[in-house]
């Protein structure tokens, strides 16, 4: 018999029977896949999906995730009276640390990205893994998973809400590490080389074919389960605009100089990737040169910012940049119109951030983007405007940092997402590109939707 404290502390729980159809059918194709993408935008519920699957599936299971993702896990599992047994062990700390968290029981290792290289080397004693955040696992964080030595893992479980929010190009490393490369081949060149053209004599840069993307969508479906709504659908408005302001005339000669010779001073762009960097730091207002140091050239970005807020001066908002600099700029026009903030970023004191603006009359939060685009919830209660100091280059970055505002359980009429825009410079570059990877996802998930 329960004592009554086990009820009441039962009946706080939330019941696996208000999850939605549409979470009950990912936790089955989860369940009955060795390898599966699960699709779903942020707020969907991605991480009771996975603890669902896990709780039905048993055995010994890897979680991996952007540090700062990984660590909700814990307390998501506690929510749910059918995962709450579950025996989530947050792996963190130095490899000592970690190595001696090994020794305890556990259902469920939860590790961050940067660490699961290390993991993997270790006798972890798993044969599942579900990595979250799959678009940021792409790269060699997730590699020892192609290893014959970790085909122990059998079943694979991925989740993302873009996989193709950059290029059809980038599916290939995604997908090589759930499926072992059934799909499309273990072998990136000959994966280029079946589905699109290099552009370039180098084979540096490719393009698709003409009709490949049907292709690829058709040799991939049977991986992927889309559990995505439409959020126009079920959510608010959401109102997309551009704010433009010009370039200094100064500014501009410095701005076509590096463009056409690519060094300015002590500012050198070494290749185009790097000139591309240096454009947006310009159309921003200062640049970083050779030595690490911050060559100052004005403030119109931020003036544009002020003059955005100004209009609007009840309202609270988001505020996302990219650069230490733009911090600098964003915080100095916030103390020069008197308005209160607080700011997060790689060594800020993160949650203390966040409550303060979640839960005072704090009006905005100034936030880097790959501290914040991620693992971040709750802020659709206190805010509905998003504002981009500059485009990102990113699609991933840009949908999921839209996702903290513009998600289930906002209790405003409408969302807008305000981007500054530079008028005829490389900002405008960065939006055209937006567009594309944004066309791509369309064109993604409408084939997988039939």
């Amino acid at each position: 018999m329960s004592t009554s404290s086990e009820v009441s502390t039962t009946s706080k729980l939330l019941s696996p029977n208000i999850l939605t159809d549409k979470q009950h059918a990912a936790i089955q194709f989860a369940q009955h896949n060795n390898a599966a993408v699960i699709i779903a935008p942020t707020g969907v519920g991605k991480t009771i999906i996975s603890l669902s699957t896990i709780a039905r599936t048993g055995g010994k299971w890897i979680v991996t995730a952007p540090p700062n993702v990984i660590k909700g896990w814990q307390a998501e599992a506690q929510k749910w009276e059918h995962t709450r047994h579950l025996n989530l062990l947050l792996l963190d700390g130095s490899p000592a640390e970690r190595l001696k968290k090994l020794t305890r029981r556990y259902d469920v290792l939860l590790i961050s990205l940067n660490s699961l290289t290390w993991l993997l080397e270790q006798d972890h004693g798993c044969t599942n893994i579900i990595i979250d955040e799959l678009s940021k696992a792409a790269g060699k964080q997730a590699s020892k998973l192609k290893n014959k030595a970790n085909d122990k893992i059998n079943k694979r479980i991925a989740l993302t809400a873009t996989p193709v929010s950059e290029s059809f190009e980038k599916l290939f490393s995604m997908l090589r590490i759930i499926d072992h490369g059934k799909a499309l081949g273990r072998n990136r060149m000959l994966y280029l080389e079946k589905y699109f053209y290099p552009t370039d004599y180098k084979r540096y840069n490719w393009k698709l074919r003409p009709g490949s993307d049907q292709h690829i969508m058709s040799a991939v479906k049977h991986l992927i389960h889309d559990v995505s709504v439409v959020k126009a659908d079920v959510l608010p408005p959401i109102e997309q605009d551009e704010f433009e302001f010009d370039m200094p005339t100064s500014t501009r000669a410095l701005y076509d100089a590096m463009r056409s010779d690519m060094i300015v001073g002590d500012v050198v762009a070494v290749n185009t990737a790097v000139l591309s960097s240096k454009l947006r730091q310009i159309a921003s207002g200062f640049a970083i040169d050779e030595d690490s140091n911050t060559v100052i050239y004005d403030n119109e970005r931020a003036k544009a910012l002020g003059f955005v807020l100004t209009e609007q001066p009840k309202r609270k908002a988001l505020i996302i940049y990219e650069y230490n600099r733009q911090r600098e700029q964003i915080e100095q026009q916030l103390d020069l119109i008197g308005a209160t903030y607080t700011s997060v970023y790689g060594g800020s004191d993160k949650d203390s951030s966040l409550d303060e603006f979640k839960n005072t009359d704090t009006q905005y939060l100034v936030a880097q983007a790959n501290t914040l685009s991620h693992g971040c919830d709750g802020l659709q209660y206190p805010c509905n405007w998003l504002i981009f100091y500059h485009p990102l280059w990113s699609n991933d970055t840009t949908i999921q940092a839209t996702g903290r505002i513009w998600r289930q359980g906002t209790p405003f009429e409408r969302v807008t997402v305000t981007t500054l825009v530079c008028d005829n410079s490389v900002d405008d570059l960065v939006l055209s590109r937006l567009d594309t990877k944004a066309e791509n996802m369309n064109l993604f998930l409408k084939h997988l939707r039939g």
